[in-house]
C-alpha cells in the first residue's frame, strides 16, 4: 500500500488559523459514544473524572451502545458527536460514502494475548525466550479457540499460523467457542489447548487453570500488529469542520489523561476505578494490567498505525481497502490543540 503524505491545503490552513483563535465554547455539550463499559476507554474515563474536559469548557457525556457500528450510527444520527472504537468501523463507513474522519488516537496496541494450557507448553518445550514464529510452530496439530469465526481474533490467529509457515485449515484446529465464560469453561475442561484472550480472561486462566501466556500482543510482541491503531476517536467530517476548536479542546484533555497514565499510573487507575465500583478487585486489576500497555504517549495519530490497521482490514476482508490515507484521518485538530495550550 502506497504511503501518502497528508498535505494541508491553503484553505484548510486558513480555517485552522481562524479556529485556533476561538476558545472552546463555554460548557459546550459533547456526547461520546462507546461500545460497552470497558477499561479500554480509560483516557475518556480519566478526562471525565479528573475534570480535564470540564477545564476545557466541555460538558461531557458518554452513552453506551452495543457494538462499534452503533457508536458510528449514534454520530450519524446526531445523538453523539464523537465515537470511540476500533477504527475499521469508521474507515469502512468512509469507503461507503459516509463523511467521517479519525482525529485522535487512544490506543496503539492490539489488546489481546495467546494463552495455552501449562502442561501443553511444558510437553512441547515452549519457553518464553523463543521467537513468536517458533512458539506458534510448536502448536502444530493443536486446538486454539477464538470467540467467533470471522472475528478480529480469528483473523489474527490465522495470520499468526501463516506467519509460522503453516496453513490454518490444515495445521491447527481453530475453534470458535463463544463468549469469555464459554471459552474459560472449555479451557478448564481441557477441550481446547489454548485461546485468544482479552483482559481479564488471560489472567483468570493463568490464576485458576494453570495457563501460560505465550504472546502478549498488547506489549507489541508480534510485529504484524505492533503499533496498530486499535482505538481512535472519530467524528462527522462536517462537525469537525465547524467545531474544530471543540475537537482541539477534547484532544488537549485526552493528552492530559494519557500523560497521567504514563507519569502516574496509580492515580490514573484510581480514576478509572470510579467507573467500575461494582467490579471485583481481582478482575479490575487484571483488566487494567492487561490494557495499560496499549495507551500511547499522546493522542496524535501516527501514519504507521493507520497503515497497520489498513493492512489488518485487508487481511480480514481479503480485499484491498481502497482509500487515500490522507482522507480518512487528520492531525489538524491535534496541532490546533498544541497551539491552544
Amino acid at each position: 500500500m502506497k504511503l501518502l503524505t497528508t498535505m494541508m491545503s491553503a484553505g484548510a490552513a486558513a480555517a485552522m488559523a481562524l479556529s485556533v483563535a476561538i476558545p472552546a465554547r463555554a460548557d459546550e455539550k459533547v456526547v461520546f459514544a462507546q461500545s460497552g463499559d470497558v477499561i479500554l476507554w480509560a483516557p475518556l474515563y480519566i478526562a471525565r473524572e479528573r475534570g480535564y474536559l470540564a477545564d476545557e469548557g466541555i460538558d461531557a457525556e458518554a452513552i453506551t451502545v452495543k457494538g462499534g457500528p452503533a457508536t458510528l450510527a449514534a454520530v450519524e444520527a446526531g445523538n453523539a458527536q464523537i465515537a470511540l472504537g476500533f477504527p475499521a468501523t469508521p474507515i469502512t463507513a468512509f469507503t461507503k460514502g459516509i463523511g467521517v474522519t479519525l482525529f485522535g488516537s487512544l490506543s496503539t496496541e492490539y489488546v489481546a494475548s495467546l494463552v495455552v494450557q501449562g502442561d501443553v507448553a511444558k510437553d512441547l518445550g515452549i519457553t518464553q525466550d523463543m521467537s513468536v514464529k517458533d512458539k506458534i510452530g510448536k502448536l502444530k496439530g493443536h486446538s486454539i479457540a477464538t470467540n467467533a469465526a470471522g472475528s478480529a481474533a480469528d483473523y489474527l490467529l490465522q495470520n499468526l499460523v501463516r506467519y509460522a509457515g503453516m496453513q490454518p485449515d490444515r495445521d491447527m484446529t481453530i475453534t470458535p467457542v463463544g463468549d469469555t465464560s464459554a471459552v474459560l469453561a472449555a479451557f478448564e475442561r481441557k477441550r481446547i489447548d489454548g485461546f485468544m484472550a482479552t483482559p481479564p480472561s488471560d489472567r483468570l486462566a493463568m490464576d485458576n487453570f494453570g495457563a501460560v501466556k505465550l504472546i502478549d500482543f498488547t506489549r507489541g510482541e508480534y510485529e504484524g500488529v505492533a503499533g496498530i491503531q486499535y482505538v481512535a476517536m472519530s467524528a462527522s467530517t462536517d462537525w469537525l469542520a465547524t467545531h474544530g476548536d471543540t475537537a482541539a479542546a477534547v484532544l488537549r484533555a485526552m493528552d492530559k489523561a494519557l500523560a497521567l497514565i504514563h507519569d502516574n499510573p496509580e492515580e490514573a487507575k484510581a480514576s478509572v476505578r470510579t467507573f467500575f465500583k461494582d467490579m471485583d478487585d481481582t478482575i479490575f486489576e487484571a483488566g487494567w494490567d492487561g490494557t495499560v500497555g496499549s495507551f500511547p504517549a499522546n493522542a496524535k495519530i501516527r501514519e504507521d498505525s493507520i497503515v497497520k490497521i489498513l493492512n489488518f482490514m485487508e487481511l480480514m476482508s481479503g480485499a484491498k481497502v481502497d482509500v487515500n490515507m490522507a482522507d480518512i484521518y487528520t492531525n489538524q485538530y491535534y496541532e490546533m490543540s498544541l497551539s491552544g495550550q
